[in-house]
């Protein structure tokens, strides 16, 4: 178990808690020695130096899928009867390269994700839909011509895979579905909205500016 502490200018104590594979006997984890990974998280908060505190937050990242090493669930925990948990999100489906393919949060909505550019970008997020939802051609379609962008130089012309990413937004009107471009080796070119679908171009195109933002 690791500890962080905090003090602030006012003398409140915030520790943060964490246990990892070892502490959770999680063995799965430890044979495949993945012990150095946060599963747990408990802060404690003190008015000061001398109190005994109380816990604030307490959640486990479980690893329940006995056919892989990737997270299966996220549970907080009551504060009052620790003994009673709360799912706020499954993870449901991964790929082979063990990107996350489907998540459903705790008010029971789906979020599927696609991944492009030879598995490694995320090009499509569609809220609403399980995997199940989206005919294999249609995913096929935006992925190939993902892997075919990923060969062209930066700040190439992407109108060819943007029309094919706009056919599969307008493919699945029960959804809400956001797009993304990239230069791989730079990162984002534009994202499409779900409620517009109006490119946003950003700044990292610029010559020798190099960034890589989170799309979730």
């Amino acid at each position: 178990m690791s500890k962080l502490k905090n003090i602030d200018t006012h003398g409140k104590i915030t520790e943060t808690y964490y246990e990892y594979a070892h502490e959770k006997g999680n063995q799965q984890l430890i044979d495949a020695n993945i012990v150095d990974t946060s599963l747990e998280t408990a802060v404690l908060e003190k008015q000061d130096i001398g109190g005994t505190g109380k816990i604030i937050s307490q959640i486990e990242t479980k690893y329940g899928n006995p056919t892989n090493i990737y997270p299966s669930s996220i549970v907080s925990y009551d504060l009052k009867t620790p003994s009673v948990s709360s799912t706020e999100i499954t993870y449901d489906l991964y790929d082979a390269k063990g990107n996350l393919q489907q998540y459903t949060t705790k008010n029971g909505v789906s979020m599927v994700l696609i991944w492009g550019y030879n598995g490694t970008k995320l090009i499509a997020k569609v809220e609403g839909a399980k995997l199940t939802d989206i005919q294999h051609s249609k995913i096929d379609s935006i992925v190939n011509a993902s892997d075919i962008d990923a060969l062209a130089p930066a700040n190439n012309d992407e109108t060819s895979f943007l029309t094919v990413l706009s056919s599969f937004r307008a493919s699945l009107p029960g959804f809400q579905v956001a797009t993304y471009t990239c230069d791989p080796q730079i990162g984002v070119r534009s994202v499409t909205h779900p409620q517009e679908y109006e490119k946003t171009i950003c700044m990292i195109q610029q010559a020798g500016l190099k960034r890589n933002g989170s799309l979730f």
